[in-house]
């Protein structure tokens, strides 16, 4: 009796398709910053509900006026 399984990773068989390919141009931003500043990042995105890079990107573009 067969299933009709396959050996294999059926993610290999999906196209790749990246951020920038969902959300038009963007480039990586690393930035080093204190722990303790990460912290209160991530509980304040949390608090939002929204993610820490959601939250960074609103905060550097009223920051440069966009």
């Amino acid at each position: 009796m067969s299933l009709g399984l396959k050996a294999g990773r059926p993610s290999d068989k999906k196209p790749t398709v990246s951020l920038s390919d969902l959300k038009g141009k963007t480039v990586r931003l690393n930035v080093d910053i204190d722990k303790e500043l990460h912290k209160k990042l991530k509980r304040r995105a949390i608090d939002e509900e929204r993610t820490v890079t959601d939250f960074v990107r609103e905060l550097l573009s009223k920051s440069v006026g966009e």
